[in-house]
């Protein structure tokens, strides 16, 4: 996902430059990425409602 963030990047500041080749190979890397990025997203925030659930339960 960091490569995602140096794209944006480009696309901002340096829309000149853009090879549509390198646009279509960053957004299918992204589309492949996305899902994980999302599923360990998920698991953090489960684990932090986990944490928080006990911290609500202690005496």
């Amino acid at each position: 996902m960091e490569k995602l963030g140096g794209f944006r990047n480009i696309l901002a500041h340096l829309y000149d430059e853009i090879i549509p080749e390198k646009v279509y190979e960053s957004l299918r890397h992204a589309l492949i990425d996305h899902p994980q990025y999302l599923a360990e997203l998920e698991n953090y925030l489960n684990s932090l409602e986990q944490a928080n659930g006990e911290a609500d339960s202690e005496p």
